[in-house]
């Protein structure tokens, strides 16, 4: 029988981390504690036979209710953004012979990062001695691996009595007891647990779902055993803050770990900058000489367990510690603890930058201990860098409430709020015109609403004496959801008037304030609870053992303390008097103090809980949560035609559809026939006014959707491949699948990225918006211009989220929207830097990185690609290669869609060919064999053969593509195929780098003022849709958006400019007319030593225009496609025109401009000529004689064509000018759009006379019109 598989996906995250029994499970929980991107995906393996598999009765499967899946609830639970991949390698009916003999290579092939073993009662049938060899072969493996193991006792079966000794099933529970005992491994007693459960009076038949399978109650009591070993193994932890954790900003002095646990405060740090700043940029926490201090302040339940040092020689004193730490230096010094005054000495040597470790076995010296440390001085240069802290942190459950006021419905009687702490403590609505609304939504249940205009009145009130006064340990907690901005908007009160003898606790200025009548105190600031950090919120107040002054009251937002802000009045001396308690106001309640918005779960002790009790306080309930919500067909459907919208939802109880408020509450799917587009909304609720909501949406006509793929290349040069459609492709490059995409589809040789560097090029193909238009005109951040000859222009550093692009706009049509790759759109954490942010449902890579990031760059680590999201070793184990990774996230999601018939567009951007240039050895090897064994080749500046090999993977990537097109299942039968429902674009960000390749025969490269920039492979690719064929037309990034829409069906959204031009006429063979030049746009210094210019290109001419000196450039690149004869000097005329071009052209765009350096005003180019200008006053503008040929300083110099008519017909002559193209037109009534041509004439070689005859014969109507309309082609 072949194992049962099933994989569970799960996300989560908390700020602690991982610990055991016997240290087993201390690094697992360290990295379920992890966040993107440090985290990685944990695999959980449960091995065994049916139980584990879910198996039912009579083969029935229910996976989704075994105990695997269960417990991997309950860990999303602890970890809520963690990733958990839970793994069953069990199969139905072995025993654990046969599961010891398949261990090796089922389960680790896995990767399991924890093992669970569950065979006993398959067991029964075999003897114990071979039993407890096979148990003991697999705890052997697991430990020799280094992976914990947690062994499980067995669920119980008919006819089996596990209380009695002598039974098989409880011989073998025993022997799993012993194992585990003598092994030092996790016991998952579900045995115990099932006879506890029966004598509480549970029937063994409610357990059971037939004689040797548990039902639901079964695995979940299974599951929760699972989870209190798990649970209890973990309840402490161990935390490292590393050196890049801390600011570096030249100024902070003081810093909270990121678990809100630990603080860290400097004094005259780092040559006196008071910061915890590091050597050579490493960010490590550096002090030296005897006036340097670190102060390092633990919550209880937290001590010190490490510190790691480099550069370190001295002595470091520690003081603080309440009894011997039990330190050890690594690599051996002097450890020195003086009993009488609690201080530790560290002599250290010098470790030359290796690095060095403290180790303390003592932890709890330091628990909830406040450390200073100092570097002794003598003999001079002493020092050290601190490059990470370690400490232990171990939880205990907070004890029971003072007060509790759950602000739920049931606990108001009248004006009575019952006190749910069981210490009747109950509070009381003070009565106004507009108290307090009770039953309002709450985060748990419901909630109180307060209004700031109901002070003094609208407030909740405990009598005088319920809560500690005075200086007495305290702590206040409570949710809060602020509505408006009210005043001071305090949450709780009380005390009187005088200094130091009130605690009013609220929102102020962008923080929490208290103000206590001697001063105020700011906690954090910059906050938004009204609007941006809108939502609930947990706060907690705490006056700590022993406290003096308001510099021992401690402040926590949603788990995490708050340092007090610059200039607080800490220093006031702590006597809160003794009076009646206000929550929803002040100690003296009166207008415009209280408190706007909703309440919830106010909770008062008289003791200091620690930092990791407050944060458990902190945790939100389980809320309901829609998994996945889909359609299928997810496409465009006939009007009527059947779709099914299947869902998986959590937590919720309720389920609604609309339109029409279907309640579908225990269902997962449903059909529906929609008769035009629809939005479907699913909601799913939990009773609580908690709800969730998703969509899909379905758009109707009589075809499908057309999926499109737009394969983005970074810094890939015109020349990089081997088809450029000008004799001039790569000779030492491979590309046959971007050669077989040309071939199959229609190339466009003439084809450009909007600019010469990334980011402005990707914002003008995703919006159809020239950078020009929109301001994103440089790369993100951009090289600025400090020292240079001009400013750069004015930019916008991000693409807007509210900018429509072709993968929002599919999207609302009813697309799937998918990124994969590079994103580079907005800096750091900003919303502009994720995809998701910009309409596109799926991403895999895509954030503010634009070259792969450290450390691994090219290549996976053990945490696959950590800089990235969505990127963990469980879709990029280690060593594998970053190209291929996307490749096989692009093909899967391909396979996903084809199988749910659902319409996709995919925007496929690569990191490659950007550096470092890395790409697999046996690749690079391949072309590094091709020059070794092709001496004296001329391989046209393209000789390094780890570039050539990136560009190989890309076109693999490319291949991969169309061959899952042409067979989405792999079969390789292709009546699956969707190639001829799917549009590929092929093109790259702007030209290749001149330090990696070759753009030959163009000038220049990435960042450059030349073709070599900005000229890119352009290729569109739809079987049995787009003629193959080479299209001379120019074209540009920001076109694609309007193309797209149009190929879709789907006009362009109200209100969106778009810059660029539908080319579908092209692509369908029709008419084409370019309304508007192509201009180009980069006022920016760039790093490959570009600098600013603008450029037009019409026809065959580009014309260039540079910012640093005022000057021109001309090329005729059908002549001279290297750029390197200037026409300025034979091509007067046309540099003119073009010049007017461009100025207009960038004007109409709104462009910013350089800038003068002194001055800072901006300096546009100036034309040549204008159509505003008549030097020689002949009527005629000084644009139009230049067209014409004719000299716009004198009036005797015109355009003066002679009309004749003979016998019916019509002729008309004129000299021509050399260069110009005249196009005779007619029309019968001078309306705009009733001119048509009759002949072309030109571009002529030379000057010469031009004739046209018209055989009219008779009129009608009555009249026609001539007129002939000149250009420069």
């Amino acid at each position: 029988m072949k194992a049962h598989q099933f994989i569970i996906g799960l996300l989560g995250l908390t700020l602690t981390a991982g610990s055991l029994h016997a240290a087993e499970l201390s690094a697992l929980d360290a990295e379920l504690s992890k966040a993107w991107p440090d985290n990685r995906t944990i695999n959980i393996v449960f091995h065994g036979h049916s139980v584990p598999s879910g198996y039912h009765r009579a083969g029935e499967v229910k996976p989704f209710e075994s105990y695997p899946y269960l417990f991997g609830q309950q860990l999303k639970q602890r970890y809520p953004n963690a990733v958990v991949n839970i793994i069953t390698t069990s199969i139905g009916g072995e025993h654990s012979i046969d599961g010891a003999a398949r261990f090796s290579t089922d389960v680790f092939a896995q990767q399991p990062d924890l093992i669970l073993i569950d065979y006993a009662i398959n067991d029964r049938s075999q003897a114990i001695p071979a039993v407890e060899t096979a148990w003991q072969s697999m705890i052997d493996e697991a430990q020799t691996a280094g992976v914990p193991v947690i062994l499980l006792t067995p669920t119980g079966v008919s006819g089996e009595d596990l209380s009695n000794p002598g039974d098989p099933l409880t011989e073998r529970a025993d022997l799993i007891r012993d194992l585990a005992d003598t092994e030092d491994v996790l016991l998952a007693d579900v045995s115990a647990a099932w006879l506890a459960e029966i004598a509480s009076g549970t029937p063994e038949a409610n357990l059971l779902s037939q004689g040797n399978h548990p039902n639901l109650a079964g695995h979940q009591l299974a599951a929760d055993t699972i989870w209190t070993t798990f649970s209890n193994a973990t309840s402490q932890s161990t935390i490292t803050v590393n050196g890049p954790d801390f600011p570096n900003d030249g100024s902070t002095a003081s810093f909270v770990s990121p678990d809100g646990l630990v603080v860290f405060q400097t004094s005259t740090y780092f040559s006196g900058n008071g910061n915890f700043i590091g050597d050579a940029g490493g960010n490590n926490v550096n002090a030296w000489d005897l006036n340097d201090t670190l102060t390092v302040e633990f919550e209880g339940g937290v001590g010190l367990t490490e510190i790691n040092t480099r550069w370190t020689t001295g002595n470091i004193v520690i003081s603080g510690f309440t009894e011997d730490p039990g330190a050890t230096i690594t690599r051996g010094g002097a450890v020195v603890w003086n009993s009488g005054s609690n201080t530790l000495t560290l002599t250290m040597s010098w470790d030359a930058g290796v690095g060095d470790g403290i180790t303390f076995s003592n932890p709890a010296a330091s628990d909830g201990q406040t450390l200073n440390f100092s570097f002794a001085a003598p003999p001079a240069n002493r020092q050290t860098a601190v490059t990470s802290f370690v400490y232990r942190v171990t939880g205990t459950p907070a004890p029971d409430p003072l007060v509790h006021y759950t602000f739920d419905t049931g606990s108001v009687s009248g004006t009575t709020v019952s006190d749910a702490s069981g210490n009747g403590n109950n509070a009381t609505i003070v009565p106004s015109g507009t108290a307090p609304v009770t039953d309002e939504p709450g985060l748990f249940e419901q909630s109180f609403r307060f209004v700031s205009g109901d002070d003094p009145g609208g407030i909740v009130s405990i009598p005088a004496s319920t809560v500690p006064s005075g200086n007495s340990p305290r702590t206040f907690s409570m949710w809060f959801k602020q509505a408006a901005e009210a005043g001071q908007d305090k949450l709780f009160g009380y005390g009187n008037n005088a200094a130091g003898q009130a605690i009013d606790f609220g929102l102020e200025a962008g923080g929490l304030r208290i103000r206590h009548w001697g001063g105020s105190i700011t906690y954090g600031t910059g906050f938004d609870f009204a609007g941006t950090d809108g939502g609930w919120h947990h706060v907690a107040l705490r006056v700590g053992e022993n406290a003096t002054t308001f510099a021992d009251v401690d402040v926590f937002l949603d788990g995490r303390r708050l340092l007090p802000e610059a200039g607080g009045a800490t220093s006031v001396a702590l006597n809160t008097a003794n009076s009646s308690f206000a929550i929803g106001s002040s100690a003296t309640p009166a207008s415009a103090l209280g408190f706007d918005g909703y309440l919830d779960e106010f909770m008062a002790w008289d003791s200091a809980l620690t930092g990791i009790q407050i944060q458990e306080l902190a945790e939100a309930p389980p809320v309901p949560t829609i998994v996945q919500f889909s359609a299928s067909p997810q496409n465009r459907v006939p009007s009527g035609s059947a779709v099914t919208l299947s869902w998986t939802t959590e937590n919720a109880t309720t389920l609604t559809l609309n339109p029409g408020m279907i309640d579908v509450t225990g269902l997962t799917s449903t059909v529906v026939n929609p008769t035009e587009k629809t939005t479907y909304t699913l909601t799913a609720s939990d009773g609580t006014n908690l709800d969730a909501t998703d969509e899909v949406i379905i758009n109707v006509g009589a075809e499908p959707y057309p999926n499109v793929i737009v394969f983005f290349l970074d810094d890939f040069g015109w020349s990089d491949w081997e088809q450029n459609g000008a004799s001039t492709g790569s000779v030492f490059h491979e590309t046959p699948n971007m050669n077989q995409l040309a071939a199959e589809g229609m190339y466009f040789p003439n084809g450009y990225a909007s600019t010469p560097v990334c980011s402005p090029t990707r914002g003008s193909l995703l919006t159809g918006q020239s950078p020009a238009y929109n301001k994103l005109t440089d790369w993100i951040s951009g090289a600025g211009d400090a020292g240079k000859s001009v400013r750069e222009a004015e930019w916008i550093k991000k693409l807007s989220t509210d900018t429509p692009n072709f993968g929002s706009v599919l999207r609302e049509c009813g697309y799937r929207a998918l990124h994969i790759g590079k994103w580079h759109l907005g800096a750091g954490t900003s919303a502009e830097a994720n995809p998701l942010n910009h309409g596109f449902e799926f991403n895999v890579g895509g954030n503010q990185f634009g070259t792969p990031p450290a450390p691994e760059r090219y290549f996976a680590s053990a945490n696959g690609f950590s800089g990235l999201p969505n990127m963990g070793p469980d879709i990029a184990p280690p060593g594998s290669y970053l190209t291929d990774v996307l490749t096989e996230q692009a093909v899967e999601q391909i396979q996903l869609a084809a199988e749910e018939d659902t319409a996709f567009v995919m925007y496929l951007s690569h990191f490659a060919v950007h550096t470092p240039i890395q790409a697999p050895a046996a690749t690079v090897a391949k072309y590094q064999a091709k020059l070794d064994n092709n001496p004296g080749m001329d391989w046209q500046g393209q000789t390094n053969p780890t570039y050539a090999a990136m560009v190989e993977h890309v076109d693999l990537s490319l291949g991969a593509i169309m061959a899952t097109l042409a067979d989405p299942d792999g079969d390789p039968m292709t009546d699956d195929s969707i190639a001829e429902n799917t549009m590929i674009v092929f093109t790259a960000d702007n030209g290749g780098l001149l330090s990696a390749t070759s753009n030959r025969p163009l000038r220049d490269g990435k960042g450059g003022n030349y073709e070599g920039g900005i000229r890119e492979p352009w290729v569109f690719w739809w079987p049995g849709t787009i003629a193959p064929g080479i299209n001379p037309e120019p074209i540009v990034s920001h076109d694609l958006f309007p193309t797209i829409l149009s190929k879709a069906g789907i006009p362009v959204p109200e209100g969106h400019e778009v810059n660029g031009q539908d080319l579908s006429p092209l692509l369908e063979g029709t008419s084409f007319e370019r309304e508007e030049p192509l201009v180009f746009h980069y006022p920016h210094w760039s790093p490959q030593g570009g600098s600013p210019y603008s450029a037009i290109r019409q026809g065959d001419w580009k014309l260039l225009y540079n910012y640093t000196n005022a000057s021109w450039e001309l090329y005729n690149l059908a002549e001279d496609i290297g750029e390197t004869t200037n026409r300025i000097s034979t091509e007067a005329d046309r540099q003119a025109v073009l010049s007017w071009a461009l100025a207009n052209g960038l004007e109409n765009l709104d462009a910013n401009y350089p800038r003068n350096v002194s001055t800072l005003a901006e300096e546009p180019p100036v034309p040549l000529v204008s159509p505003e200008n008549d030097q020689d006053g002949d009527g005629r503008d000084d644009l139009q004689e230049t067209l014409e040929g004719t000299d716009p300083l004198d009036a005797q110099s015109y355009f003066a064509p002679v009309p004749m008519m003979d016998s019916g017909t019509f002729s008309m002559a004129w000299l021509g000018v050399e260069g110009r193209r005249y196009q005779l037109e007619v029309s019968e009534t001078l309306t705009a759009n009733s001119w048509f041509p009759l002949e072309t004439f030109g571009p002529l070689a030379t000057a010469e006379p031009v004739q046209f005859e018209d055989i009219i014969g008779p009129l009608s109507p009555p009249s026609r019109f001539y007129r002939i309309v000149t250009d420069l082609p």
